[in-house]
């Protein structure tokens, strides 16, 4: 009998054992996976600062093109009326000084 009871003293004692070594595996995993976690998700927040620059980046890009190829435009309207301008002023000028315009 106290083999008996001496055995399932030392299964006990392993039971416990490994109830104290599945805690610590599983506090350990925790640590592992909280810091697994942190990992994912400054490389997630590190991914999306990087696609809002590239966005921005080309949002900028597309903005300058706009800006360049409206003051083209600008510059074009510009000249043109500047020309039917001189034009005009020519032709209220042949209205009251008929020889003006002749180039006498």
């Amino acid at each position: 009998m106290a083999t008996v009871a001496s055995h399932e003293q030392e299964l006990i004692a392993q039971l416990e054992a490994s109830r104290v070594e599945a805690g610590e595996l599983l506090d350990e995993a925790r640590v592992k996976a909280r810091k697994h976690l942190q990992d994912s998700e400054a490389t997630l927040s590190d991914e999306i600062a990087s696609m809002r620059r590239e966005r921005e980046a080309v949002r900028e890009q597309s903005f300058q093109e706009t800006v360049t190829a409206a003051e083209a435009c600008l510059v074009s309207v510009r000249e043109n009326v500047a020309t039917q301008v001189d034009a005009m002023a020519q032709e209220v000028l042949s209205l009251f000084m008929p020889n003006a315009t002749s180039g006498n």
